[in-house]
């Protein structure tokens, strides 16, 4: 017993120490281990988010480790005070008081309710003259649905509202960053009712994706973006300040455009021009 026991604290410690800065890079941490596979050249970038930071990490020459953690538990190491930054996270209003965010380091299509086609179609008084969901919470809360959610994550601010007035029991809350194949999974095996995610994070599944119905939100809007959110340390900034650099040069090269149309399911030309606009003007808002 006391073997077992000192084998368990010693990995734990093992855990511990290997999630450390070094004096030219923060903790980088991801909760995706295709995104790491990725990183490492183990694997091919899925979607637009992996296309995009594989090609930033070109650019940046990044060499240094980057640890596969759970969201919550990197939300834990970035409350600390020694220098770490987490990929592909989303703004907020709460999160800017406190940490550092990088120019969006993606954009896609906005979130969306996705509904299996099993079930019956929400109902029009649920909808506005645009077919679009009027409110979250009175589909999920009146129809006693169950809708599973990414734990720790953040949907803008507007959705991150409309989640607080879901019922608890309604919502299902899921570590696994791989969302867009273990959720449209779980409401395949009739486990959920509805996913709120966006319809890009599932580019690599779309014989799935197809299995559900997908309703715009009123209230918002069209896009969303990812970000590398960073502790504030002076490292951390200079970090940000290393992927702003990069970022700036990408949204004025022909591969950023090509990129997004061709990873932007229903994007047309002119509408990838202004958001590419927005960008290189850096005045995009996706909140």
């Amino acid at each position: 017993m006391w073997k077992s026991a000192n084998t368990l604290i010693l990995f734990c410690l093992a855990l511990s120490i290997s999630i450390k800065a070094n004096a030219s890079s923060p903790i980088l941490m991801a909760d995706s281990e295709h995104f790491i596979n990725v990183y490492k050249g183990e694997d091919s970038p899925f979607g637009l988010v992996e296309l995009i930071h594989q090609k930033l990490f070109e650019e940046l020459h990044l060499s240094a480790e980057l640890s596969h953690v759970t969201r919550p538990r990197a939300m834990e190491i970035l409350a600390k005070k020694e220098p770490a930054c987490l990929f592909y996270s989303r703004r907020n209003k709460s999160r800017d008081l406190e940490y550092l965010f990088s120019l969006p380091t993606s954009v896609m299509m906005s979130h969306r309710l996705l509904q299996r086609k099993s079930e019956k179609p929400i109902p029009a008084y649920l909808l506005n003259d645009f077919n679009e969901i009027k409110s979250i919470p009175s589909v999920i809360n009146s129809m006693k649905n169950k809708l599973i959610l990414l734990k720790d994550g953040s949907y803008g601010d507007y959705l991150d509202d409309e989640i607080k007035q879901i019922k608890g029991d309604s919502k299902h809350t899921y570590q696994n960053s791989e969302i867009q194949n273990s959720y449209l999974k779980m409401a395949q095996k009739d486990r959920v009712d509805y996913i709120l995610m966006a319809p890009g994070e599932a580019i690599n599944e779309v014989a799935l994706l197809e299995q559900f119905r997908v309703y715009s939100i009123e209230g918002v809007s069209k896009y969303l973006s990812g970000h590398t959110m960073c502790n504030d340390t002076k490292l951390s900034s200079k970090f940000i300040k290393a992927i702003n650099r990069q970022m700036r040069a990408l949204y004025h090269s022909d591969w950023f455009k090509k990129t997004l149309l061709s990873n932007t399911p229903g994007l047309s030309e002119s509408e990838a021009d202004t958001v590419i606009k927005q960008l290189q003007l850096e005045n995009f808002s996706s909140n």
